[in-house]
Formats: structure tokens, C-alpha cells, sequence
């Protein structure tokens, strides 16, 4: 077949998409509110199985907060840590939380009912951003990615670290590289294949770059300039070519991308990003006078916080 048969069925799989309506039927879906937990709030919601963990940031302090999610309809809360700081960002793995404070990283033991502290290590220069791959977390500092062996969860190690020009703003991370984007819009590929050696292997300014995400082959690049999700696909020799770009009406204000579905918001809706064709993502639906903070879809959910917990149902139209 042609390449234009492709781009065809591309442009037909995006073609109703209409801003007006929030649940328009598009590519035979709709998208449908089943529960508002008006009590449950937080900025950052990370599911693993059965379970939520909720980061909710208070005046000097945070919580991290487990629940229940088994059933939609009737969500728990289970148990909580409190952590001496709001700049916090966290990851959960096998019922652990990795959490990175101004000044260290921390684990903490999240099975059963009372969360309990297991080791820690003081980061140089602090950290705000972490991700995990395999038995490493990968943290991200103001000019710095250190390389953490968690393997030990009561003495985890810093295997290494690169160095760059300035504040990392965002990290992705897959099993033979890390993704950097700079506050100053540079963009850098690593190889962390061997974790103690990492080496920076292509750079390049994207302007206007303010978050990106990782999907497969492909990173999503939300760009302030022109209020638009551009498109990469990561070659073979580890660099990226630009694709397409997305337009929406107002700048961004988080992206988030799994395997079918992707969502992000502005200052007035939410938008749930259909990834059938991850080269060439569009628009699904549509939720109007929604503009949530941070967003996760999982299976046919999609979990909103604004801060508060709202969740969504993404259903079949039924013929």
C-alpha cells in the first residue's frame, strides 16, 4: 500500500473531532464523569495495581497518601506519610515510594497499612525530578542527572552523574537511554546503557520546549510558543526527527502520554489525545470548562486532579 493510503486512514481517524462538544463521538468512543471525590485532592497521582498514591502539598508540609482503587465507586484512603517539605516529587515501585526532598532521596515502604521509612542518600545540590528504570532512579537536579542504585532500598548509592549548562526540567526514561530537556529549551539524549559511564549523544535546542513525554519510539514535546504538541520519532543512531505538531487553543499545562491514549489541559478543557497513530496524535475528546492540573489514564479511566479527584469513564458507543 501507499503512503497516502496511510495518511488517509491518519486524517479519517481525527476528522470528527469538534471543540465544541465534550462528548462528542469520535472514532467510536465517548467519554462519560462516574465519580467526584470532593475529599481526595492532591498534584501528582501515581497507580500501581490495585492501589493510588496521592501527593498532596500543604503550606510547609507534603503527604504521600495511599488508597484503595480497587473499586471506582467506593476509593479508601489506606495510610499516609508526611514528608518535612512541598518540593517533592515522587515515583512507586513494587509498593515503594521514591521520593526526592531539596536535599536527599528517600524510600519508603508503603505495603500493608503503616508506611515506614527504609533508607536514604543526600543528593549534592538537592533534586526535583526523579524517574525509575529497572534498579536505578534517575534524578534530576538543577544542572545535574545522578544515577541512583536502589537495588539496596536501605542503602541505596550514587553510581554517577552528567553534568549540563542548566536547570533539568524534564526527564524521560527507557531502558537505553535518558531524555533531558533544559529550562533553556536544549534537549539532550544519554546513553545509560552502562549506568556508571552515562555519555550525552545528541543535543539539539527545541524553542519553546516546556515538558515532554515518552512513548515508545516517539517523544511529545509541548511547546509554549505556538500552544502545540510537536512530534519526534527517536532513530536508530539516537537522535530525533520532527514529525507534525498538534495545535490547541491555549498553552498546556501538563501532558501525559501511555500507550493508546495521551492527555493534556489549558486554561479552559482537557484533552484526551488519541495514540492509535502515535506518529501523527489527535485530539479524541474534548472535556469542556475542565482545566485539571495533572491527569493519568489507566485501562478505560482517566483520573483528573484539579486538585481534586475526578474520574472519568472512556466508553464505547454502542450501535
Amino acid at each position: 500500500m501507499s503512503k497516502w493510503f496511510y495518511i488517509l486512514l491518519i486524517f479519517l481517524s481525527c476528522f470528527k473531532f469538534e471543540f465544541e462538544s465534550p462528548y462528542e463521538d469520535v472514532n467510536g468512543i465517548y467519554v462519560q464523569l462516574i465519580k467526584y471525590y470532593s475529599n481526595y485532592s492532591g498534584q501528582k497521582l501515581v497507580i500501581e495495581g490495585q492501589y493510588g498514591y496521592l501527593l498532596r502539598k500543604y503550606i510547609h508540609t507534603s503527604r504521600i497518601e495511599k488508597y484503595n482503587f480497587v473499586d471506582i465507586d467506593s476509593i479508601y484512603s489506606i495510610s499516609d506519610y508526611v514528608l518535612a517539605t512541598t518540593n517533592v516529587d515522587f515515583e512507586i515501585s513494587q509498593g515503594y515510594a521514591y521520593v526526592v526532598l531539596p536535599w536527599s532521596l528517600d524510600i519508603i515502604n508503603f505495603e500493608g497499612t503503616e508506611p515506614s521509612f527504609c533508607g536514604y542518600i543526600l543528593i549534592p545540590g538537592g533534586a526535583h525530578i526523579i524517574k525509575l528504570q529497572g534498579n536505578n532512579a534517575y534524578l534530576g537536579s538543577d544542572s545535574s542527572l545522578y544515577i541512583v542504585d536502589v537495588s539496596d532500598k536501605t542503602n541505596p548509592q550514587i553510581i554517577s552523574s552528567c553534568n549540563f549548562s542548566d536547570e533539568i526540567e524534564c526527564i524521560a526514561v527507557d531502558s537505553q537511554y535518558a531524555y533531558i530537556l533544559l529550562v533553556n529549551y536544549d534537549f539532550f539524549i544519554v546513553n545509560i546503557q552502562q549506568p556508571e559511564e552515562p555519555g550525552i549523544i545528541f543535543q539539539e535546542t527545541i524553542g519553546g520546549a516546556s515538558l515532554f513525554a515518552l512513548n515508545g519510539r516517539y517523544l511529545y514535546f509541548n511547546i509554549l510558543y505556538y500552544n502545540q504538541i510537536h512530534t519526534y520519532e527517536i532513530t536508530d543512531v539516537g537522535s530525533i526527527e520532527y514529525i507534525t505538531a498538534l495545535n490547541l487553543p491555549y498553552s498546556l499545562r501538563f501532558l501525559y502520554v501511555g500507550e493508546t491514549y495521551g492527555l493534556t489541559s489549558d486554561i479552559g478543557s482537557t484533552y484526551l489525545l488519541n495514540l492509535e497513530y502515535p506518529a501523527q496524535p489527535c485530539v479524541s475528546e474534548v472535556l469542556e470548562g475542565d482545566d485539571s492540573y495533572y491527569g493519568v489514564v489507566k485501562g478505560d479511566y482517566i483520573y483528573l486532579l484539579r486538585p481534586i479527584l475526578k474520574i472519568f469513564e472512556i466508553k464505547e458507543v454502542q450501535e
